[in-house]
């Protein structure tokens, strides 16, 4: 499956993790919603929604669903904040965390820096530095 494919695929599993914080319904069904808008355009003039890896997706948001309690914990460990996390910013760490937990195959570098553009999407530099942080120290943990 190509790169660009995978990196979709991240995108809206985040997309889809963080909906699935705000609005909790089943992973399913919030996955599906997603796969019917890929290929299709939000309105006239837009750009088509990525064609996304499907089962790469599912994998995804399906898994940070069923580990979604170990995950948090894991990422507490590493997170210097004292309050919760914003929802967004924590989708992309869960996403992020359950792959390379998940997906040994797949280069833990590969993984980040694709977490990473889509943190650089949404914030600022102080941020991304707090996922690039987290996500090497959980690589570490889980990846010796």
């Amino acid at each position: 499956m190509s790169a660009q494919k995978k990196g979709a695929a991240r995108l809206m599993a985040v997309q889809a993790v963080y909906e699935g914080l705000i609005y909790p319904r089943p992973a399913q069904q919030i996955v599906q919603d997603y796969l019917d808008r890929a290929g299709k355009r939000a309105e006239p003039d837009h750009e088509p929604f990525l064609q996304p890896d499907a089962p790469h997706l599912i994998a995804i948001v399906s898994g940070v669903a069923a580990h979604g309690s170990d995950l948090d914990a894991m990422i507490k460990a590493h997170v210097k904040v004292e309050t919760e996390l914003e929802p967004l910013l924590k989708a992309v760490l869960l996403c992020g965390a359950y792959e390379l937990l998940a997906h040994p195959e797949i280069d833990a570098p590969i993984i980040i820096n694709d977490y990473l553009d889509v943190a650089h999407g949404f914030y600022s530099p102080s941020e991304v530095a707090m996922v690039n942080a987290v996500l090497d120290a959980l690589r570490k943990k889980l990846r010796p």
